[in-house]
């Protein structure tokens, strides 16, 4: 009598696993196709990729248990689903060996990003722009980089008593720079990004987002 309410809950248990199994089938289909639909297309998509490490989580103790049970079917399927994504299992597990040094090598390029927030234009200590600036051109220098990025930078036309974009790829000993600036007329004032390299610049230009227009501040380049 004990040994058949045993094998009754077992049962109900199984049912439960089997829808579990058909959510777990379906969640790792569409994390499959997360990447190939834009999320403005389909808002939920991303969340499925998000979880799918827990997906898989939950994928391999699920064949555990349906192994255990000799339940050859579920096992299976889940098994091939698994080894389906095991691309997309590389881009979330590094699998490098950690014993392997990484050699410099003539290619590589160094690259340093910084926000300036404007070299603290607006402080009330008016020489505290100048000692900003300073401190930061003398640090990008200092590290030595290919290339610098600078967000939130702050430039101004000539004639002005303070240089920054001129100035810095001078000191910096750039090849080539890129920017894009939101002009402001009074002061001929400028706002924006900066890049500045030391290798030449083969192709540059901007990533336009949707909506943009005058009003708005957020933006991007990107130079090769």
């Amino acid at each position: 009598m004990a040994g058949e309410n045993i094998w009754r809950r077992i049962i109900r248990f199984s049912n439960v696993m089997r829808i579990i199994s058909i959510g777990i089938i379906v969640a790792l289909l569409i994390s499959y196709f997360t990447p190939l639909v834009h999320p403005k297309n389909l808002w939920i998509l991303p969340f499925f990729g998000l979880a799918y490490p827990i997906t898989i989580v939950v994928a391999i103790l699920t064949i555990f248990y349906w192994v255990i049970l000799k339940s050859i079917r579920w096992s299976v399927v889940l098994t091939i689903l698994l080894l389906f994504g095991i691309p997309y299992m590389n881009r979330l597990i590094g699998w490098n060996d950690t014993e392997k040094k990484i050699e410099h090598v003539q290619t590589s390029i160094k690259v340093l990003s910084n926000n300036v927030q404007i070299f603290d234009l607006y402080d009330e200590n008016r020489e505290k722009k100048y000692e900003t600036r300073d401190s930061i051109f003398n640090y990008a220098i200092t590290e030595n980089p290919d290339i610098v990025c600078f967000q939130e930078f702050y430039s101004k036309d000539n004639p002005t008593d303070f240089s920054t974009y001129a100035l810095f790829r001078k000191q910096f000993g750039a090849v080539d720079s890129h920017h894009r600036f939101i002009y402001k007329k009074v002061g001929r004032q400028h706002f924006g990004v900066a890049l500045f390299s030391k290798l030449p610049i083969i192709a540059k230009g901007e990533v336009i987002f949707e909506m943009e227009d005058d009003k708005n501040y957020n933006f991007c380049i990107y130079v090769d």
